[in-house]
């Protein structure tokens, strides 16, 4: 610690052991290092978020089926899970917040797409392998970039121009993997001079191909991307 003298303030802990205090021997206590002994841990009720990584990948494959499918525990679902729900709802697919009674519930007009308030499941209306509609305006991704490279693959199978984007952050990873795996697969991709890699310009549909190479070197998230948009591969059944 850089200066001279204590710490600004002792644990009860360090006390005890006989570290010095400030003030004449009388400390400098801060209420919040104190720790409170619990008398069970099952008492302790957990609320922890669903797992974005899981989730992203559960409302894909969703989307592509033919059925109504309800994800629970999504109450307290992060911003990567709910930039891929407003993605897919700009792809067509109608995503219906439910309460914990499992009613829907309305959700007003608002510009981030949120879920209503005390929704703690989701019922995603699937649209079938081939039911995705190219979208209006762009897909953001916001900071996820599982969920980019899914959109990628997804919008693959469209004939028209479709723009992916996503915030600074991810505008300054690379993408040339999945551009690449993309190109194979006869998809034109565009994008501006500048050293970000995002916004990214695709137009399909993608073409069959017998064989593709990705370098999963530093992420699989290429392979993962394709698996979940296999669905509607040409010629797939």
């Amino acid at each position: 610690m850089a200066g001279s003298g204590y710490p600004f303030a002792w644990p009860e802990r360090g006390r005890s052991a006989g570290l010095p205090d400030r003030n004449g021997g009388k400390g400098s206590l801060v209420s919040a290092l104190k720790i409170r002994p619990i008398d069970s841990i099952e008492r302790i009720h957990w609320t922890l978020p669903p797992s974005k990584s899981h989730a992203i990948r559960w409302l894909a494959l969703a989307a592509q089926s033919s059925q109504h499918v309800q994800l629970d525990n999504m109450g307290h679902a992060g911003q990567d899970t709910v930039s891929m729900r407003r993605c897919l709802n700009q792809l067509g697919v109608r995503i219906v917040d439910l309460d914990a009674d499992g009613r829907p519930l309305s959700v007003e007009s608002n510009l981030d797409d949120q879920p209503a308030q005390g929704s703690v499941s989701w019922r995603i209306e699937g649209v079938g392998p081939h039911g995705l509609r190219p979208p209006v305006s762009v897909l953001h991704a916001g900071n996820s970039g599982t969920a980019l490279r899914i959109l990628m693959a997804l919008c693959a199978r469209f004939e028209v121009p479709v723009m992916v984007d996503g915030d600074a952050s991810l505008r300054s990873r690379n993408h040339d993997m999945m551009v690449a795996a993309l190109e194979a697969f006869g998809v034109k991709a565009s994008r501006g001079v500048g050293i970000e890699g995002l916004p990214l310009l695709l137009q399909g549909p993608w073409k069959a191909v017998e064989t593709l190479t990705l370098d999963v070197s530093t992420s699989s998230q290429p392979t993962t991307a394709f698996c979940l948009a296999s669905p509607a591969f040409p010629g797939a059944t």
